[in-house]
């Protein structure tokens, strides 16, 4: 799945016939931050134990193919004979994409309209930025696969063979807050004192903070505050200020979730 949404998108819905998913959805319908879309340097290590590499992307859309209903089939031979019929299947599926966009209480256009200011926040930062987002005529960033990336700093050497004690302070450092342990026998799943930059007090496994990505458990729970978390502890900062801005201040409780509980049952 080397590829970007927008492209697999274009050719998933090319199967029904249909132009492109501009053809069928409004861009200020897709959120711009707190999604998930991302490569693993080391997703070769993760095949190796899952073998996830199974299927291309080729095989994938042949699969979309072959499971077609034959209504489908039909309508995606029509479309792609007749242009007429194309733009009619294209304005009643982008119909059918507004209604789940705006009408839905797990989409992002009715997060808009019934002024939820906890997603609107969460994925689009405010209503304004909502507000203004383009057409698909406008300038879109670049979805290129390879663009350039940056490895994430883990706040030690991660090259050299045996961790000391002075790594994991300044790992946890790095992470704003403390190593209390006063010695340290190297192995990496030996249990140590930690303290985040909030002051908890926490046990742990060097290899469960460093290689793992855990830290903090008292900080894990909502409320969730990455804002403020994002000030406090350097290494969070990096996945955080990519799409964020410093000044923000955001607290998203527990029962922020509420609202779109059971909601992929809703009927649309």
């Amino acid at each position: 799945m080397r590829c970007s949404a927008l492209g697999f998108m274009d050719q998933a819905l090319g199967l029904g016939g249909i132009s492109s998913v501009k053809a069928v959805t409004e861009r200020r319908w897709f959120a711009l931050m707190n999604f998930h879309m991302q490569y693993f340097e080391d997703s070769h290590l993760a095949n190796h134990y899952l073998g996830f590499w199974r299927d291309s992307l080729e095989d994938c859309l042949v699969s979309l193919a072959e499971s077609r209903p034959i209504g489908i089939k039909l309508a995606s031979w029509l479309s792609r004979t007749f242009p007429f019929v194309q733009k009619e299947v294209e304005r009643r599926t982008h119909r059918q994409m507004r209604r789940m966009a705006e009408d839905h209480r797990n989409g992002t256009g009715y997060w808009v309209k019934s002024g939820n200011d906890w997603r609107v926040s969460a994925f689009y930062k405010d209503y304004s930025t909502y507000q203004n987002i383009p057409g698909w005529e406008g300038d879109l960033p670049a979805v290129v696969p390879d663009l350039e990336w940056t490895r994430l700093d883990h706040g030690f050497d991660e090259q050299q063979g045996m961790l000391t004690l002075h790594d994991l302070r300044e790992a946890a450092l790095f992470r704003g807050g403390e190593c209390l342990a006063q010695e340290w026998n190297g192995d990496l799943y030996q249990t140590v004192p930690w303290k985040c930059a909030r002051g908890h007090k926490f046990s742990g496994k060097p290899y469960t903070i460093l290689f793992a990505g855990h830290w903090c458990p008292d900080c894990m729970p909502p409320p969730w505050d990455y804002d403020r978390e994002a000030r406090i502890n350097p290494f969070f900062a990096q996945v955080w200020y990519p799409n964020h801005e410093q000044n923000e201040n955001n607290l998203y409780p527990g029962e922020c979730l509420e609202d779109v509980a059971g909601a992929d049952r809703d009927p649309f």
